[in-house]
């Protein structure tokens, strides 16, 4: 299955896949899509793999998340195209808060100048829809790799 090509009747049909033989991490990620069936999907299959998740249907709302939040959040999952408060101004204000926090930005265009030059410094940092399921974890894992390393290595 391919996000965004989710079910869009507002309810989510039980995702059929297999488990990811990644290993699980210990993280919470925020999940930022103003579109619900790709939000509920991305949240999903992240919970199903051992994240904690939470999730916003846009800048708005992810940001009075971050706020609100006592604890860490150690990835952002930000679609670049929400009204409002975009991807990048979201992903600017979050920074502040957890500076140490990696950021996967997803977006439908492929022609936005901002993610051409993310993409150019940071390919890791950049997915494309529509994706498949494994390249988002596969992605998720990469970018938490080296942080949860670090600080498992420092405790």
């Amino acid at each position: 299955m391919l996000l965004p090509g989710v079910p869009s009747t507002g309810m989510i049909e039980e995702l059929e896949f297999e488990m990811s033989e990644l290993p699980a991490r210990p993280a919470t990620i925020l999940v930022a899509d103003d579109d619900p069936s790709v939000c509920q999907a991305i949240s999903k299959t992240l919970r199903r793999n051992g994240y904690t998740v939470i999730s916003a249907d846009g800048g708005e709302s992810a940001m009075s998340l971050v706020v609100a939040r006592q604890g860490a959040i150690d990835l952002a999952i930000i679609d670049m195209q929400m009204p409002g408060l975009n991807g990048l101004d979201l992903a600017v204000e979050v920074a502040r808060a957890y500076p140490a926090m990696r950021i996967l930005y997803i977006s439908g265009n492929h022609q936005s100048i901002a993610l051409d030059c993310i993409s150019r410094h940071s390919p890791e940092s950049v997915l494309f829809k529509p994706f498949g399921f494994e390249a988002l974890l596969e992605k998720v894992a990469g970018l938490l790799g080296n942080e949860l390393e670090q600080t498992n290595g420092a405790t």
